[in-house]
């Protein structure tokens, strides 16, 4: 191994052994100075009314063949549309209007359907 690869190793395996003193003094701060539960319900109450308008917006859009799912918890919505649709093509486009997704084929291991997009509705808008 090549003595920079070989320090680069090192130094990430030392990161990842544990966090900095730092980050953990600031850590302990945050804890015990910020009110952490109020914090996690007010961002809920934000994060569900993302995911009903996201809902409510694929629902006014009535297309044959657009399924989504209802989460339960987490920050995604995962949708899928009608087979033939790359999500990858609907991601050049929609970038040029400002939206942006995760195409579904990343999170295939094998197979991938190209017509799956996962979208956060908890990033900021």
């Amino acid at each position: 191994m090549e003595k920079g690869v070989h320090t680069e190793v090192i130094t990430l395996k030392c990161m990842y052994i544990h966090s900095s003193s730092l980050d953990q003094q600031a850590l302990y701060q945050f804890l015990n100075f910020f009110d952490i539960d109020s914090h996690i319900m007010k961002i809920r109450q934000v994060y569900q009314q993302r995911m009903r308008l996201m809902i409510e917006l694929l629902q006014e859009q009535n297309r044959v063949g657009l399924h989504w799912n209802e989460p339960k918890g987490g920050m995604f919505l995962w949708i899928d549309f009608p087979e033939g649709l790359d999500a990858e093509v609907l991601l050049n486009r929609s970038l040029q209007e400002g939206v942006a997704f995760v195409p579904g084929r990343e999170f295939f291991v094998e197979a991938p359907r190209l017509n799956t997009i996962r979208m956060n509705f908890t990033h900021t808008s």
